[in-house]
């Protein structure tokens, strides 16, 4: 409702004249009201416009007319009650119209006080409808009643205790037998005249008396009616003061409320993250600038797009599906996917879609970053280790070497490229960037760094076997893999338990060999379903044999039983592009270390590699490693 104040000129102005007039309506009502009555009253009391049988008591056709009537209420409702079911005649609310029209039908019946359905065979009244005596029935009483009822028709009885007169009209058909009883005064029966009692006011007084009676009430409604136009205004000035601040308060709240939906939207269309919003259903609901500019597609052609999204390749559509439902189910990693997108022109791009869920429960936010430069890079680093694969000398010295190549070449490359970043982003002036570039080089100095220190005792042919914690080495392995297995979706598990004890062992030759295996696991699950890529690395501890077993498990296609010991031969390879030199020597290395190595099924699908080594070195282990 808003203020009058607050309306313009005219309709002001017609609403205060329309409030007049109704006041001015209401009051002329009651006066044409009280005027009524102070003219109708007086003749309604005027003697000589009064009936003079009015006041003389019935006589005996007096009886006989009201008896008539009773007898017709009495039809009537016996009918009505012939026509409900048993379960109607127990409901209150059935029988509401009954007690209405008997209670109608007593009104025009001079001398009745009460009507009611009684029952013959104990006396108990079924239901009253009209008033209620405690004159109850006697045994005495329902002998007669019954009697005369078989007699046939309506009959009059004294009532129990002899003050009224009934007459009973038997209800046929209603199991126990019921009767209808109409209890009458005696007067309404009677022949003698009723005389008027001696304090009666003549009719010309109680005029009198009225017309005072009705002029003291008119002046009290006067007087209320001024008091409530008083109050009604003293309130209407109260109430819009109230309304017009409580006006002010609304705006102001407005008015902040806009602010701060301004400030969010700057906010959301300055960042550089690509945001989107989808229903439960997965319907676009809102995208920010970012991603637009990003996608290359306008925010018209996407608000309000049900799946599948122009922005997806048709190519990918079916992955990329699953990868939504697989959001909109919850079911999103904390990293999130890496999926590739389409531009309006055609060119793919590669994005990192994280997903939350909104705080009001009706979608999810999904932000979007740009890392196809990353992903470039990252193949690009594998490329080039392939061909350091292919390309490594049969010598042992030549293996090491290559592999030595290799890992420097991975991440040199990575660091080249991560600074040829920094300096385009200088270029263009994105300093926003900056400090992603040169986190990756220094990562990259770091490892390499790393990696001339680990292959400092392998290019001396030195056994570096001490005590290592085998969790630490598999999180070393998964993290020389980790930016592969994000470009592929894949999800790496640490299983090996924190309480194993530390085992002797070349931790940089294992490490070797568990970056190979985790790197092969990946390969092999590009058309394993999105949300099911998961490689694991867990143990088995045999302390009776002093042994200790570590699986390396992936959800890929698997390996036959018939090529389970191929795959461990030289330039034998399953994979498209494949050298065959990563198992060979891996088994090498593991049986340098006094284990094995061996493949079987990861159930319910893909491949387990299976490592076993001893839990201690022995003469026989370090004999063999100095071979």
């Amino acid at each position: 409702m808003v203020a009058l104040d607050a309306l313009p000129a005219a309709p002001r102005r017609r609403i205060r004249w329309l409030q007049r007039l109704a006041v001015a309506a209401a009051v002329g009502a009651v006066t044409l009201l009280l005027a009524l009555i102070w003219e109708l009253l007086p003749a309604r009391l005027d003697p000589a416009r009064v009936a003079p049988a009015s006041l003389a008591a019935p006589g005996p056709a007096g009886g006989v007319r009201n008896a008539a009537a009773g007898d017709a209420c009495a039809r009537q409702f016996i009918s009505a009650w012939g026509q409900l079911s048993p379960t109607q005649r127990r409901s209150d609310l059935a029988l509401q119209p009954l007690s209405a029209a008997a209670l109608r039908c007593s009104a025009g019946q001079p001398g009745l006080v009460e009507a009611h359905l009684l029952r013959l065979d104990d006396g108990q009244p079924e239901r009253y409808l009209h008033g209620e005596t405690e004159d109850f029935a006697t045994p005495d009483y329902l002998a007669r009643a019954r009697t005369a009822l078989a007699r046939g028709g309506p009959v009059e009885l004294e009532a129990p205790a002899g003050r009224f007169t009934d007459r009973l009209h038997a209800v046929p058909g209603s199991p126990p037998a019921l009767v209808l009883v109409q209890r009458y005064q005696p007067a309404a029966f009677s022949a003698a005249p009723v005389e008027a009692p001696p304090d009666a006011v003549p009719v010309a007084v109680a005029a009198w008396q009225a017309q005072v009676l009705l002029s003291v009430l008119a002046l009290g409604l006067v007087g209320l009616a001024s008091v409530s136009l008083r109050w009604l205004s003293r309130s209407q000035r109260d109430y819009q003061r109230t309304l017009r601040e409580e006006i002010t308060a609304r705006q102001g709240t407005a008015l902040a409320l806009r602010s701060e939906i301004a400030f969010r939207e700057d906010i959301e269309e300055s960042i550089g993250v690509g945001l989107r919003v989808v229903d439960h259903a997965g319907q676009l609901t809102y995208v920010n600038r970012a991603f637009c500019e990003t996608s290359g597609w306008p925010r018209g052609a996407l608000i309000g797009v049900p799946p599948p999204y122009p922005f997806w390749p048709d190519d990918q559509a079916g992955q990329l599906d699953e990868h939504l439902r697989a959001i909109l189910a919850g079911q999103s990693r904390p990293d999130g996917f890496r999926v590739p997108f389409v531009r309006p022109d055609g060119t793919r791009w590669t994005a990192q879609v994280s997903a939350r869920a909104l705080g009001s429960g009706e979608g999810w936010i999904l932000a979007s970053t740009d890392v196809t430069s990353e992903v470039e890079a990252q193949r690009r680093i594998e490329s080039l280790n392939e061909q350091l694969r292919q390309d490594s000398s049969i010598q042992l010295i030549g293996e090491r070497s290559g592999e030595l190549l290799h890992k420097l070449s991975n991440h040199s490359g990575a660091c080249l490229l991560a600074l040829d970043g920094v300096v385009k982003h200088l270029q263009a002036g994105r300093h926003d960037l900056l400090g992603e570039g040169v986190r990756i080089a220094g990562r990259a100095a770091r490892h390499l760094h790393d990696i001339v220190e680990r292959y400092r005792p392998v290019l001396r042919d030195e056994a570096a076997k001490e005590p290592s914690l085998l969790r630490d080495t598999v999180a070393d392995a998964m993290a020389q893999v980790s930016a592969y297995a994000a470009t592929q979706n894949v999800v790496m598990h640490n299983g090996v338990s924190a309480e194993l004890p530390p085992i002797t062992m070349d931790r940089l030759i294992l490490c070797e060999v568990l970056s190979n295996l985790l790197h092969n696991a990946i390969s092999v699950m590009d058309t394993t379903s999105i949300t099911n890529r998961l490689v694991s690395v867990e143990n088995y501890l045999d302390e009776d044999a002093g042994q200790v077993q570590i699986h390396v498990r992936d959800r890929g296609p698997g390996v036959a039983p018939a090529q389970r010991e191929a795959i461990f031969e030289r330039q034998y390879s399953t994979r498209q592009g494949g050298h065959g030199w990563g198992l060979p020597l891996c088994r090498r290395w593991v049986e340098r270390l006094g284990g094995r190595l061996v493949v079987t099924d990861n159930q319910p699908r893909g491949a387990d590699f299976v490592i076993t080594l001893p839990l201690t070195s022995t003469q026989e282990a370090c004999t063999h490693a100095a071979e």
